[in-house]
């Protein structure tokens, strides 16, 4: 969802994941609720890590919109893609969008965790 505050050009890029958990490699008592909210905010802030590293790589070393932020902006906020592109040239715009990284995964259910020997 693009945006623009205080004149910065800024994107909200919200991830929401529904998934299973299939197998475990220890022993754990997953299906406590405590365990599971903490599982799945450690999967919820590896994935922002990841998508805030791959971003950075993107905009810094490659300078390559991959997540197609300009296109994003032409179609919803012309207007204000119309001004991005007078401040900042076209090979030069996607390093000046800020990004913010929402990721919320939901377990579903526990799938075949269970240890049964």
């Amino acid at each position: 969802k693009p945006k623009v505050e205080d004149n910065k050009f800024k994107m909200d890029v919200n991830i929401n994941i529904t998934c299973s958990l299939a197998e475990v490699g220890k022993n754990i008592k997953f299906c406590e609720c405590d365990n599971v909210e903490k599982y799945q905010n450690q999967v919820e802030n590896t994935i922002k890590e990841k998508v805030e590293e791959f971003l950075k790589l993107s905009q810094t070393e490659y300078n390559c919109d991959l997540m197609a932020y300009g296109i994003t902006y032409y179609k919803k906020m012309n207007k204000e893609y119309n001004k991005m592109m007078e401040m900042y040239s076209k090979d030069d715009y996607f390093k000046h969008i800020e990004s913010n990284i929402n990721v919320e995964v939901k377990f579903e259910n526990e799938g075949g965790i269970y240890n049964i020997w």
